[in-house]
């Protein structure tokens, strides 16, 4: 499934070339090498067929001649080592008594050898030091890692309001890999009640002539 000049260079190996493989007598092991090219995309794994043919006898040593044996075809799978890089979600949500917001970013696609990418956190509607604390950094994905997590801080102010959005941004990603989703919103939903219309408690109280006073009960919402 991998093609050839742009995953492999194609190469083989004939003994009227002189570039065939000889094994030397009591030799039980010879490597010929395939280059395998980087072509910065995306892909999943893909295979590049590998055959044996032609085999020949140069010494009159083994009368009875040469065969091919087992694992003939064989193959090699090249494992696609790029990747994307991004936000798993474009929103993400926290109750504003939650100490701390956690986002989590992933890689799709391959995952051979580490990467990194930068993150920010900025205000959208919410308020820095106020609503939440700004934060940047950098997140590293070690080797066969698909998924990091980063802490956005977030603070109660104890006002009732209504819900907030915090912005953050991915850039800079190092490595075998692109970026994706690259920008997401936290919101910090208001865990306090906004005062109500205050009301009569009913639309009609009722007290006796000879009672002294009338209690009236006013109520507010929330």
């Amino acid at each position: 499934t991998a093609e050839k000049g742009l995953d492999y260079v194609n190469t083989f190996g004939a003994s009227n070339q002189g570039t065939a493989l000889i094994f030397p007598q009591g030799e039980t092991r010879q490597t010929f090498l395939v280059p395998i090219l980087d072509d910065q995309l995306v892909d999943v794994d893909e295979t590049i067929n590998l055959t044996l043919s032609n085999p020949l006898v140069l010494s009159n040593a083994l009368p009875g001649g040469v065969q091919i044996g087992g694992n003939n075809p064989a193959s090699i799978t090249i494992v696609d080592n790029d990747s994307v890089v991004g936000f798993a979600l474009a929103s993400y949500s926290v109750s504003e008594n939650t100490s701390n917001a956690v986002i989590t970013v992933t890689r799709v696609g391959g995952t051979v050898g580490a990467i990194a990418v930068d993150y920010a956190v900025n205000n959208g509607t919410a308020t820095n030091a106020l609503d939440y604390v700004a934060t940047n950094g950098t997140i590293i994905f070690p080797d066969g890692v698909r998924s990091q997590t980063f802490i956005v801080p977030i603070l109660d102010d104890g006002l009732p309001e209504p819900n907030e959005t915090v912005d953050m941004t991915l850039s800079n990603p190092i490595g075998a890999t692109t970026l994706g989703l690259d920008s997401a919103t936290l919101v910090i939903v208001d865990d306090e009640l906004a005062p109500g219309d205050f009301v009569f408690a009913t639309n009609n109280f009722r007290v006796a002539e000879g009672g002294g006073v009338a209690t009236v009960t006013v109520t507010r919402t929330n």
